[in-house]
């Protein structure tokens, strides 16, 4: 047997010592990795094309106080999805979905990559862990310790595909809010990227970085540890009242999938408002000056953004956008998490 296999080996039986009837697990050895990563990425473009306008609706919500200009505002989530299947048809739910598609396919490559290698480095690690500390009960079953590992690798994974997508995320962002005008602002992602390099410089293209790393990484690291918890106990659950154990389940992936992505989205809510208004907000110049080369984004900073909107708007304006952030996040991660079990299923070497 190589080195390979029984290091899988011993990860399977430390998963399972306490577990025995949990389901199987795909590791980094047993995937055709760039199948998976290919497949995988073209997945979760598909599932956020099903559940964009949500992303779209929220976003508006989040920031009309600043910029109702572009469009009358909304009185919450089914308000503004009338109004702008009304006034700017389906092609509004849409906007700047073009940009989301450039960054998402790389950076999803580069997120489940990272997932899975970190996890994999990880779980062997606790196995030298426990050579090294054979009668210590921590490291007795890598289940003492698995949430952690999950919720790890699941920041890590975000906050490294994030190089990629928030210049992409800030162009879509800035499309998205664009109501519907007779002339824009901005009449493609192409516009957006030069008038953001021209006033702010390409530091304008990572303008709220930290929050947006805050926002997602932490949101993913809730959802990854809350779904692989889930998970786990529900196939230990099952089971055990059944009669037909089994040891793959689509249901049990769609309702863990849709509970971490609805909870932790929740969570995030008013880190995401903080990130959503730095990243839209237009520049402005103290004195009213139009030279170009005075214009200036109001808020510079995540604490400084914080500080505004609490004067501005009230504790309240940290929940805007909760209800569609919640509706898309559920299905899609429901989605995502069914999908990212199937193509591991369907990825794995030699089948």
């Amino acid at each position: 047997m190589s080195n390979i296999d029984k290091n899988n080996c011993l990860i399977d039986n430390c998963i399972n010592d306490d577990d025995d009837d949990d389901d199987d697990q795909i590791g980094w050895d047993d995937l055709n990795l760039p199948l998976f990563l290919m497949t995988s990425s073209f997945v979760s473009v598909g599932c956020d094309a099903v559940l964009y306008p949500f992303d779209l609706i929220k976003t508006r919500l989040q920031t009309q106080n600043k910029i109702s200009s572009s469009f009358k505002p909304y009185r919450g989530t089914l308000h503004a999805c009338t109004s702008i299947s009304k006034n700017e048809g389906m092609r509004g739910f849409y906007k700047g979905f073009g940009a989301t598609v450039a960054g998402a396919i790389p950076a999803d490559i580069l997120f489940y990559g990272t997932y899975e290698f970190s996890k994999n480095v990880l779980q062997k690690s606790f196995i030298k862990l426990q050579k090294v500390f054979p009668n210590s009960v921590y490291f007795r079953n890598i289940s003492n310790v698995d949430p952690l590992i999950h919720m790890f690798c699941g920041g890590l994974a975000e906050v490294t595909s994030a190089i990629i997508w928030i210049p992409y995320d800030i162009v879509a962002q800035k499309l998205m809010v664009q109501g519907n005008l007779k002339d824009p602002k901005y009449k493609n992602a192409y516009q957006v990227f030069r008038s953001v390099l021209k006033h702010d410089g390409i530091r304008g293209l990572y303008r709220g970085s930290f929050a947006t790393l805050l926002t997602f990484g932490s949101e993913s690291a809730f959802r990854w540890a809350i779904y692989e918890y889930t998970r786990k106990r529900a196939y230990r659950y099952y089971n055990k009242i059944s009669k037909k154990p089994v040891k793959q389940s689509n249901i049990i992936h769609i309702i863990c999938g849709t509970f971490s992505g609805g909870l932790a989205a929740l969570i995030t809510n008013p880190i995401d408002v903080i990130k959503t208004k730095l990243q839209v907000q237009d520049y402005y110049s103290k004195h009213d000056i139009k030279e170009k080369n005075l214009l200036r984004p109001k808020y510079k900073s995540t604490l400084s953004m914080a500080k505004g909107i609490l004067k501005e708007e009230g504790i309240l304006a940290f929940s805007k956008g909760v209800l569609p952030r919640v509706l898309y996040s559920a299905p899609v991660y429901a989605l995502t998490f069914f999908l990212y079990e199937t193509v591991k299923k369907y990825t794995k070497k030699d089948t």
